[in-house]
């Protein structure tokens, strides 16, 4: 296994691994169509037994840097597993966070990783929907379930956590979590620049839509929602899609979890 590039941030242990989410991020790193056999060739691992423990939560320390690096340059969609994610759930950050071996402002909040985020909100849906009397059953992560559907074309469904709420819409509500954080700009920039700043955002979701476009059949059943934790990327995200029309039920929703409700969503238009 290669060793650390000069130009990787150098992280360091700060907190006990998070072995679930561990073994949710290599699972979605060898992807739908590689065995963990084939994903262990790919990672240059002498074994897929290594993966299996890990999946199966039978480990009992940190993961090496070298593994880590290795199972995100191979993952099959990079985009959803990163070497930021792997290292956060393996209880590590960049060294250059730290100060005197501690968390920079002794502050734990600020260390909270993506997937720590993604739980707080969806105990958020959960709660909401519970309060108003609609039971709710969780499908923590949708991609490891039976209920993920298959794409003829290879489109991956983006995913973080799917619900299902009796007496409300679809079967399943499948729900993908957005951290693009645009506080910064102005809300008058032009259409022009609001597409440049939400490039990598739209290429995140361009299977979602191509899906609906292409085979809506594979979405039937199922409702899209992603879910902005910043108000000013959902609003410019709003922006760009109000022409839009789609053959399934798809939304946009902004979910604030300093106060820990859902603030706003926009369901876009059917043909």
């Amino acid at each position: 296994m290669e060793k650390r590039d000069k130009k990787i941030p150098e992280y360091v242990q700060a907190y006990v691994p998070d072995y679930e989410d561990l073994a949710i991020l290599v699972t979605m790193a060898k992807g739908p169509d590689r065995s963990m056999a084939e994903f262990a060739r790919k990672c240059k691992v002498k074994g897929p037994s290594t993966f299996s423990r890990i999946v199966n939560q039978l480990i009992d320390k940190p993961l090496s840097d070298e593994l880590l690096m290795a199972i995100a340059e191979n993952a099959a969609n990079p985009q959803e597993v990163t070497l930021d994610m792997l290292m956060s759930a393996n209880g590590k950050i960049q060294k250059s966070l730290m100060n005197g071996g501690t968390p920079a402002n002794d502050d734990r909040k600020l260390f909270k990783t993506q997937t720590e985020k993604i739980k707080v909100i969806r105990d958020i849906l959960t709660d909401h929907y519970l309060d108003i009397g609609y039971p709710v059953t969780i499908h923590p992560d949708l991609k490891l379930s039976d209920e993920y559907p298959s794409s003829r074309y290879g489109l991956n469904l983006p995913s973080d956590f799917a619900l299902e709420v009796k007496g409300l819409g679809p079967k399943l509500w499948n729900f993908a979590v957005d951290f693009t954080d645009l506080s910064a700009v102005p809300y008058k920039s032009s259409r022009y620049d609001i597409t440049s700043l939400m490039t990598e955002t739209m290429n995140r979701y361009s299977s979602l839509f191509l899906r609906d476009a292409w085979e809506p059949e594979s979405l039937k059943g199922f409702k899209n929602t992603i879910i902005f934790t910043e108000e000013k990327a959902y609003a410019m995200f709003r922006v760009l899609l109000k022409d839009v029309k789609t053959n399934t039920p798809i939304s946009a929703m902004y979910v604030n979890s300093d106060v820990k409700k859902i603030d706003l969503e926009y369901i876009l238009e059917h043909k």
